[in-house]
């Protein structure tokens, strides 16, 4: 069975002008179309998580549960060149982490 690698970099450069736009400018480069991960654990939002795990059902694999454990297992989704576990413990997403933590 093909391994799913998708790497999703962040780049973050400081935002010139904090009152026009958020405070971190961020550019994803890699498979864009699995960036909304790495969005989600930025903005440790579970509900933004499911959202884009459900939409990859029948891309990724038959069902949401499968989805999950796809995107954390070892060579799995990866932000910034780490994991999505590692990621979001990182970048202080302890909803998430927890979440995520429950496909193991």
């Amino acid at each position: 069975m093909k391994k799913l690698l998708i790497v999703a970099t962040l780049f973050y450069t400081l935002s010139t002008s904090a009152e026009t736009r958020s405070m971190y400018d961020i550019k994803f480069s890699g498979d864009i179309e699995f960036s909304g991960f790495c969005k989600a654990v930025l903005n440790n939002d579970v509900n933004m998580l499911k959202r884009h795990i459900r939409a990859k059902v029948g891309v990724i694999a038959a069902n949401e549960k499968r989805v999950l454990k796809r995107l954390v297992e070892q060579n799995g989704m990866q932000c910034n060149g780490k994991d999505l576990v590692a990621f979001s413990i990182q970048r202080q997403a302890p909803d998430v982490q927890a979440y995520l933590s429950q496909a193991d």
